[in-house]
């Protein structure tokens, strides 16, 4: 649901709004799913397009680093999702 949200204030152009549900949901995540579960990489995806559209590039490039790095050790690789995080 907090992933949902972001995703609608970032419509909005809410930006802080969205980056703030998207560490929501990255939080409830950390709590519910083992440590690189595929779920992690769209979330961490958002929060970096947020931090991207602030134009805080070094925070969003961490955030796509971390995306990248639980692709990478997925079980799951699927070119989707490795797509949205370049």
């Amino acid at each position: 649901v907090y992933s949902s949200m972001g995703s609608l204030y970032m419509h909005r152009k809410e930006v802080l709004n969205a980056l703030d549900s998207y560490k929501k949901a990255l939080a409830n995540e950390k709590k519910c799913l083992v440590r690189n579960d595929p779920s992690f990489i769209l979330t961490y995806n958002n929060i970096g397009s947020a931090y991207k559209t602030m134009e805080d590039f070094p925070k969003a490039l961490n955030f796509f680093h971390k995306a990248l790095d639980v692709w990478e050790k997925s079980s799951m690789k699927n070119d989707q999702l490795l797509t949205q995080t370049y």
